[in-house]
């Protein structure tokens, strides 16, 4: 887990990480910096600025060609998405992840994939299988241009 129990500590570590990208100007540095923040701001139930940091780091993670990071940014705002109640959005979002981590030989870590398996499955639960099965599938075949535009709520799905 991102936190391991000490989200503040992980939150600091993170902040004096993003300080020394911004001095070296590594925005792919940002970017990792940015989508780690995400994640801690979820792990402490901070959902709106959770979103507001995997968005800023999937817009840089676009604009240096990061794949694998675009990827990590999809499937952290899904399960914000998820957290939020919007099982649509999250199936899509999770759908999308997933197929950009396919197509370029990406896998989720182990100690991930069970938090992931259980957000995949409420957001199953809460749609329930046919509807969550169309919008998986809408995601999965969304073009990279297309879920990033979606996810930043440039455009409709």
């Amino acid at each position: 887990m991102l936190c391991r129990g000490d989200c503040a500590r992980a939150n600091a570590l993170i902040e004096a990480s993003l300080a020394l990208c911004g001095e070296l100007g590594d925005r792919d540095g940002i970017a990792e910096c940015k989508a780690r923040l995400g994640g801690v701001a979820a792990a402490q139930g901070k959902l709106e600025r959770a979103e507001t940091l995997y968005q800023a780091g999937l817009s840089l993670y676009q604009e240096v060609g990061d794949r694998p990071g675009i990827a990590e940014c999809l499937r952290g705002l899904a399960s914000v998405v998820a957290a939020q109640a919007d099982a649509a959005k999250a199936a899509r979002l999770f759908g999308a992840a997933e197929g950009l981590r396919e197509a370029i030989g990406a896998s989720l870590l182990p100690d991930e994939r069970a938090g992931y398996d259980g957000m995949v499955a409420a957001a199953r639960a809460r749609l329930g299988d046919k509807a969550f099965a169309a919008a998986w599938a809408s995601g999965r075949t969304m073009m990279l241009e297309q879920a990033v535009a979606y996810t930043l709520g440039k455009t409709d799905a």
